[in-house]
């Protein structure tokens, strides 16, 4: 999963590439995703885990759903460790 380019659910990119769904993530409800892309769309994709925080609405920045994007690998593209953004 990918918080920059990931949608509701598993979607084709391409000929080669298959998007996983962010609600398959466990934790992550259609609400958190509807708010991600929301954001995501207003605003442009989010460059860093802090830019993300910024951006997206209170809903999604709960801690329960944050940690389980975080262990999904949904911020991994962004340069972060996964261990680094769960301390």
């Amino acid at each position: 999963p990918n918080v920059n380019e990931s949608e509701a659910n598993f979607t084709a990119q391409g000929d080669d590439v298959i998007l996983f769904g962010l609600t398959a993530v466990r934790n992550v409800g259609q609400n958190v995703v509807e708010a991600i892309i929301r954001g995501r769309k207003a605003t442009g994709k989010y460059a860093s885990f802090p830019d993300y925080l910024d951006k997206v609405e209170a809903v999604v920045c709960n801690k329960r759903t944050t940690e389980s994007l975080i262990k999904a690998g949904a911020f991994d593209e962004m340069g972060h460790t996964r261990k680094g953004l769960t301390a």
